[in-house]
């Protein structure tokens, strides 16, 4: 049999199991089935009484918080709706609420305004309803759950004020929710739940077998990677603002083009494969509080951090509609890390976290064809992630590593926002103390941009230079002014020549000692190292423009914006 399918033999699966494959691939389903509305209940019901750190791990906020600003309130009466905007402080702080992640697509549909907020507070028409929406509703009243939080029906689109103050708090929203129901293979609000129209393609293939003994067995096939295939690139896994709220939410149920699909903190299934078929499929809730080591083994908490720079991997590579939401985005997952780390909001600057700066710079543009890549400086600034639009990954950070030291200082950080550390920022700056040399014209060679290609490894050998720059510019761009190169991290082993990496410069020539990022070095043919770093200490090596004060022991003090 093709690798590309797994095998499991039907004897070791439950006969209701096996019964339910074969139910629900008998016939199209416009509209969720009793059998699938039971297999999300008993998910639910697993998940609720028996999963602990599905149950306790988001009573981070106070009951008094707990609740949205508003929720959809669902009642039916005579088999007619009634929905109506209610506000959260109204309501019993333990009443339980659903939330939707959905793709807005181009499509024009219902959204609360000022204008008719004061109408939908009384009565909002289920028929003005989206058929997204309209699906959602009925799932979530089926389920028994009787508020529902959408985006543009909570928030008031037309209120600059009102989006700010509740998008600084969504994440919260979505991790104090009971349920995410995920509209996972919808485009827009019109593709609906329950239109799963290729179930013979999700579907097993059972087959009966006969041994020589004429013992008779059976074994299910079904297709590889299931998961990556119906959730990861479905169009609502590539939309950025869905990355924290998969991360954040408890529990998820996912309605793929094919099969529902069910996603916590301590389980992955799909309805139409056996209980353990993608159980090992997918890494982005495994980034949830609770690692598997103590406080004394990490007391800096660098898992936290390694978890930080994976989400900004897997955030980066999404889609986002508005551009200067790149920050805003994250923000849920950037507060839940804050109180991780046990640090306050001043700690976090422009996506990285100051405690962790020098790592938290090393950052590169993935080189791919389809990875086209282009700088915001309006939204971050230069030395921060959230500045570019493109896929980007960090280097390895091996804090424990003997052998590997920061060589450069943080003197200060400072961001301009409007008082959310975490929300838009209209500027920023980084003064570090390190050395900073002047990289020479041979060294910064086109023929060296970018090193090993996405995915390769970036562990240099002892002969090797990569150059990773942000954006690809021409090579007469690149010659238009010189480059500088400004020690971060050097990993100097014994017997080896040391493996050096740090931050590509250029002067901005607007103000002394100010820079700009454009790219990260790999430097790993330095068995002169010593020499090199005096050097890149020395005063007299550089014109008085480019630092704002030098140090022969520690370097130069430069500003990056």
């Amino acid at each position: 049999m093709n690798s590309f399918f797994r095998k499991f033999l039907i004897s070791h699966l439950d006969i209701r199991e096996k019964q339910n494959i074969l139910d629900r691939r008998s016939g199209l389903c416009t509209k969720i089935g009793s059998r699938s509305l039971d297999q999300i209940r008993s998910w639910k019901a697993a998940c609720c009484n028996g999963h602990v750190t599905c149950r306790d791990s988001w009573t981070l906020v106070s009951k008094e918080e707990r609740l949205p600003t508003r929720l959809l309130e669902i009642a039916q009466s005579n088999g007619e709706w009634t929905l109506r905007i209610v506000y959260g402080n109204t309501l019993h702080a333990d009443s339980e609420y659903a939330t939707l992640s959905h793709c807005w697509g181009s499509s024009t549909f219902i959204r609360l305004t000022s204008e008719n907020q004061h109408t939908y507070a009384t009565n909002l028409p289920f028929d003005s309803l989206p058929r997204t929406f309209q699906d959602t509703v009925e799932l979530t009243y089926a389920l028994g759950i009787k508020y529902l939080w959408i985006d543009s029906l909570c928030i008031i689109q037309d209120s600059k004020d009102d989006w700010l103050r509740e998008s600084s708090t969504m994440g919260r929203f979505y991790a104090q929710g009971h349920l995410n129901i995920a509209a996972t293979y919808s485009q827009n609000g019109d593709g609906g739940l329950f239109n799963q129209s290729n179930l013979l393609d999700a579907s097993p293939c059972i087959i009966e077998m006969t041994d020589n003994d004429d013992t008779t067995s059976e074994a299910i096939f079904y297709q590889d990677s299931v998961w990556d295939r119906e959730v990861e690139r479905a169009p609502l896994g590539k939309r950025a603002w869905v990355v924290q709220e998969r991360v954040l939410a408890p529990r998820i149920v996912h309605f793929s083009s094919n099969q529902i699909l069910w996603e916590c903190c301590q389980r992955r299934a799909a309805e139409l494969l056996p209980a353990d078929a993608v159980d090992g499929d997918g890494e982005l809730k495994k980034t949830t509080p609770y690692p598997g080591t103590t406080e004394s083994q990490d007391p800096d908490r660098i898992w936290v951090h390694q978890n930080w720079a994976y989400l900004v991997e897997k955030y980066s590579s999404c889609s986002l509609t508005i551009p200067s939401d790149k920050l805003v985005a994250i923000s849920g997952l950037a507060r839940r890390a804050c109180g991780q780390l046990g640090l306050t909001p001043q700690d976090y600057a422009a996506g990285l976290w100051i405690s962790n700066l020098i790592y938290g710079l090393l950052y590169r543009v993935a080189r791919d064809s389809n990875n086209v890549t282009s700088r915001f400086p309006d939204r971050a600034p230069t030395w921060s992630w959230a500045s570019i639009d493109g896929d980007i990954s960090f280097f390895p950070q091996d804090h424990g590593s003997l052998t590997k030291w920061p060589y450069t200082t943080v003197v200060d950080v400072q961001t301009d926002h409007d008082g959310d550390p975490f929300g838009q920022l209209q500027g920023g700056s980084i003064w570090l103390q390190g050395p900073l040399a002047e990289l020479s014209p041979k060294t910064f060679h086109p023929e060296i941009w970018n090193g090993p290609a996405s995915g390769e490894s970036t562990t240099s050998t002892a002969a090797s230079t990569a150059i990773f720059l942000d954006e690809q510019p021409s090579e007469s761009e690149v010659s238009l002014g010189p480059v500088y190169f400004l020690v971060l991290v050097v990993d100097s082993k014994i017997d080896e020549p040391a493996e050096v990496h740090g931050l590509l410069l250029c002067p901005t020539g607007q103000k002394r000692g100010q820079f700009k990022r454009i790219g990260v070095l790999l430097y790993g043919q330095a068995s002169d190292f010593e020499m090199s770093l005096r050097n890149a200490k020395d005063p007299t090596k550089l014109e008085e423009s480019l630092y704002i004060m030098a140090d022969a022991d520690r370097g130069f003090t430069i500003e990056i914006i």
